[in-house]
């Protein structure tokens, strides 16, 4: 039996992939930025980079990168996103597989999801 989803359920499927990933990707962007910008300040290297003091830039990089980093709280929010998406996932296979699986069954795999997913939670 290969039964078909409504629309919404998988646009909100695929957003969440997409979602986890790019938070995915900005959490390792952050992370990348902090490792390699403090080992720079830490280290004192110089950069031949116009008049500027690169040092103080670099400290000031470092700065918002690790505000940013833990503030957004990106690998909570990316973890969260990718469980969603695992639940529905296995709820929207289910749906199309098995016929003792229901729309009611589904959609409270949607509501799970949206429940594991959360708010945004700043830290400041």
């Amino acid at each position: 039996m290969d039964r078909e989803p409504p629309k919404e359920i998988l646009d909100h499927l695929k957003k969440w992939k997409i979602n986890s990933a790019v938070l995915r990707f900005f959490h390792v962007l952050f992370l990348i930025i902090i490792i390699v910008t403090s080992v720079l300040v830490a280290s004192r290297i110089s950069l031949p980079i116009n008049n500027f003091d690169e040092i103080n830039w670099l400290a000031v990089i470092v700065a918002i990168s690790t505000g940013l980093f833990g503030g957004l709280d990106l690998g909570s929010k990316s973890n969260s996103m990718r469980r969603a998406w695992r639940v529905l996932n296995s709820a929207v296979i289910r749906y199309k597989e098995d016929p003792t699986f229901t729309i009611n069954d589904l959609m409270k795999a949607y509501d799970d999801g949206e429940n594991t997913i959360g708010d945004v939670n700043a830290k400041i």
